[in-house]
């Protein structure tokens, strides 16, 4: 009896042992995952070299040109209108894109009393002159019959006449629109068509200017001489252009010298607007057998030039260079690459 009980307390024992340690293992994997879960995650990012642009020293020939864009020089537009508005038009005499002389009249507005006396002077003036003839030659067959009081009577009046005739014409012009200047017609008032013309609104336009345009260029070695004739175009049409002026200036912009170039045109051109263009390409003489590479890649501090140079890791080290001139984009090294070395342009 005492012993089955003591078996019977030993597996009690047995079982609550085994069911803690079930519970143990238990609270321990879940105190594991908790951990885990909390814990940070690290990531390294792998190591990457700095990416920079790169240019390829070169060797050979350079063949270069020079681009101008010429500009008109003293253009002006001109617009003309009248301070009256019961004027009736009576003549248009241009039209778009027609060229005019300074003295011209484009448009004339109806004066009939003004050019009624006009004409009535001017047949004066011609009458009187036939007496004069008349007399004069009376005088020749017959020295007898003296004329002279006559005719210096009738020369007086020819000069009155003369005088009236230009007051009324002052007084005409305020009838007509006429050019101050050499031009081309830009713009003809539509309304003109119908007759009648509205005070203070613009009836004609006309542009006017020179045949010099203007041109620079930071270039200074070139060697422009004076009376050399180049071909600017624009579009598909060319023009013969004269150089007639050099001057060194200063780029305000800048900062920096360049040179000013004026050209008279040899063709017949119609400078209609101060915003027209023509563009000049002069071929310059190649340079041969030199080292060059790409002008960003030059580098200057306190008048030193350097580059960055790429070495076999692809690392960049700088490296003193002596330059020449710059012919377009390029640089021309003097000493201190070779052709086919790469050089940092960033």
């Amino acid at each position: 009896m005492i012993c089955k009980s003591r078996r019977r307390m030993k597996c009690r024992t047995c079982l609550a042992c085994t069911i803690a340690l079930c519970l143990m293992t238990v609270g321990l994997t879940g105190c594991s995952d908790r951990k885990v879960s909390d814990k940070p995650a690290i990531n390294i990012e792998p190591y990457a070299m700095t990416v920079h642009e790169r240019a390829t020293v070169k060797e050979g020939n350079i063949s270069s040109q020079i681009k101008l864009t010429l500009k008109p020089d003293g253009f002006s537009s001109k617009d003309y209108s009248v301070k009256q508005d019961d004027f009736e038009v009576d003549q248009i005499n241009v039209k778009n894109g027609d060229k005019v002389k300074k003295g011209d009249v484009m448009i004339s507005f109806k004066a009939d009393e003004i050019n009624k006396t006009i004409d009535e002077y001017t047949r004066k003036k011609e009458e009187d002159q036939l007496l004069i003839d008349h007399y004069s030659r009376l005088m020749g067959i017959d020295s007898s019959n003296d004329y002279s009081e006559d005719i210096k009577s009738l020369k007086e009046d020819i000069e009155l006449s003369t005088l009236y005739i230009q007051e009324q014409q002052e007084k005409l012009k305020e009838y007509q629109v006429i050019a101050e200047a050499d031009g081309i017609v830009t713009y003809v008032n539509e309304w003109l068509e119908y007759g009648y013309a509205s005070a203070d609104e613009t009836l004609v336009s006309v542009a006017s200017g020179s045949d010099a345009f203007i041109g620079s260029t930071e270039d200074l070695t070139y060697e422009f001489n004076i009376g050399d004739v180049f071909t600017a175009t624009q579009g598909v049409a060319t023009y013969d252009m004269k150089l007639v002026d050099v001057e060194q200036v200063k780029n305000e912009a800048t900062g920096g010298e360049e040179r000013q170039l004026k050209f008279e045109c040899q063709s017949d051109i119609e400078v209609t607007n101060g915003y027209m263009e023509l563009e000049v390409v002069i071929d310059k003489p190649v340079i041969s057998n030199v080292t060059y590479v790409d002008k960003s890649a030059v580098k200057t501090v306190d008048g030193t030039y350097y580059v960055y140079r790429f070495d076999e890791d692809g690392y960049r080290e700088i490296v003193p260079v002596e330059v020449g001139d710059t012919v377009d984009n390029y640089v021309i090294i003097k000493s201190g690459l070779n052709a086919g070395e790469q050089v940092s342009i960033d």
